[in-house]
């Protein structure tokens, strides 16, 4: 009976989240997403996810310095990753 309680709420979830939660979501497809496009261009998982962490501590360290505003803060970071390559990386970050 549980694993069918899980497998109903697995199931119900894209219509009861949250915006939040599908924010997170929206997020983590976004980020594996482009993992996936940087093995494809040649590296390795753990590089890619160094590639796309590099993007994310960027993003932050802007965040932080940055003034507060209403648009979405997400935005910047999206567009950057959306952007992001092996050659880019590599030319960037070293």
């Amino acid at each position: 009976m549980r694993v069918f309680d899980c497998q109903m709420q697995w199931r119900m979830q894209p219509f009861t989240l949250s915006s939040k939660t599908r924010r997170r979501s929206e997020t983590r497809f976004r980020c594996i997403g482009r993992l996936i496009v940087l093995c494809k261009e040649g590296i390795d998982r753990h590089e890619a996810i160094h590639a796309v962490a590099s993007v994310l501590a960027e993003y932050m360290s802007d965040l932080v310095r940055s003034v507060p505003s209403r648009s979405d803060p997400s935005a910047p970071y999206y567009a950057a990753l959306e952007k992001l390559t092996v050659k880019s990386w590599r030319q960037t970050y070293g």
